[in-house]
């Protein structure tokens, strides 16, 4: 999608790019064509993962969230006359697609869980990785004991269920270690986690989305972030 873009306007504009003769593989063709817009490359974690991946991440699949991500950072990098997008540009403004994501999430929703706003905001400033026993500690402590929420025309205050609904609307999602590599599992590929009172899901442990993340604190804001936050300030 990002390719297909990029490649539209190049086609329409004069930008002095011409795509060389001949390509081993379709994957190059692109790449050489997200080099015009991003760097090639960003930090994610603790290690070096390519940009696509990032924004394919961030925008949890959905190709409307990666543009409007992308056109935030694009932003960002013209206000830092930047020839490329760089990962301190998403950061920058992950907040701020954060809280559209939420907002989005709401919506979508709402019809499921009258109270879905409260059930997200309650986790600010969560860990960013939990344990089963843990996130249902989390749950009880800052949801269950406000509040008995009701999801699809059932009052509940059990953890499990809870965490079920937000797992299954893709709030949060299970993520499975094995030494130096992990995966992540989503309801669609694992719809059986926590629905059993008794099985603990192979271990796995639970975590906010990345998209979300920001916007709930759950990660310690760097200098990029400040200075986005400070700039909206100005504005």
């Amino acid at each position: 999608i990002l390719f297909r873009r990029i490649k539209a306007h190049v086609d329409k504009s004069n930008v002095g790019f011409r795509a060389r003769d001949s390509y081993h593989s379709e994957e190059e063709l692109h790449e050489d064509y997200l080099a015009l817009v991003f760097v090639p490359k960003m930090p994610w974690g603790d290690k070096q993962t390519y940009t696509y991946r990032v924004i394919h991440t961030l925008s949890y699949e959905r190709p409307r969230w990666a543009i409007q991500l992308c056109k935030l950072a694009q932003a960002s990098a013209l206000q830092d006359r930047l020839d490329r997008i760089q990962k301190e540009n998403i950061d920058e403004v992950w907040a701020e697609y954060g809280v559209k994501r939420i907002k989005d999430l709401v919506a979508e929703h709402k019809h499921q869980c009258p109270q879905i706003e409260e059930l997200l905001n309650g986790f600010r400033g969560a860990e960013r990785l939990m344990p089963r026993d843990q996130l249902f500690a989390w749950i009880n402590n800052r949801i269950s004991n406000h509040l008995k929420p009701t999801i699809e025309g059932h009052t509940t205050s059990a953890p499990r269920e809870i965490a079920h609904f937000l797992y299954r609307i893709g709030f949060i999602v299970a993520r499975s270690e094995d030494g130096d590599s992990y995966r992540h599992y989503h309801f669609h590929e694992m719809p059986d986690f926590l629905t059993s009172r008794t099985d603990d899901d192979f271990s796995v442990k639970w975590e906010v989305h990345p998209c979300y993340r920001e916007a709930l604190d759950i990660k310690k804001l760097d200098k990029s972030h400040r200075r986005g936050f400070q700039r909206r300030r100005q504005q």
